[in-house]
């Protein structure tokens, strides 16, 4: 567990990331936005930074993953992407290991 400096912070989804949360299964979606609202509120939470996107981080749920960033002048973390970790963090289409 990795925690956030500057709280509270604001929790804010892209389009693209709500539309993805809404395709989970209820029960995982529920249980990414409690992780989410805990790391905005607390920010404490089992986070990584993404070594191929400076600035960019992942928190971890169970199988479910968000991509996020924090914009720390306005207080707001932005969720960019959410997936199931069996999607893996693929670009483009195409997994890493193609």
């Amino acid at each position: 567990m990795k925690r956030l400096a500057g709280l509270p912070l604001e929790v804010v989804y892209t389009n693209a990331a709500r539309k993805e949360l809404l395709q989970l299964k209820k029960s995982d979606g529920d249980v990414l936005q409690k992780a989410i609202e805990t790391l905005a509120i607390t920010g404490v939470g089992d986070i990584k930074p993404l070594k191929a996107r400076s600035g960019v981080f992942r928190i971890r749920s169970g199988q479910t993953r968000a991509i996020f960033f924090v914009v720390q002048r306005d207080q707001v973390l932005t969720i960019i992407r959410v997936f199931y970790r069996q999607e893996g963090y693929r670009t483009k289409g195409r997994s890493r290991r193609s």
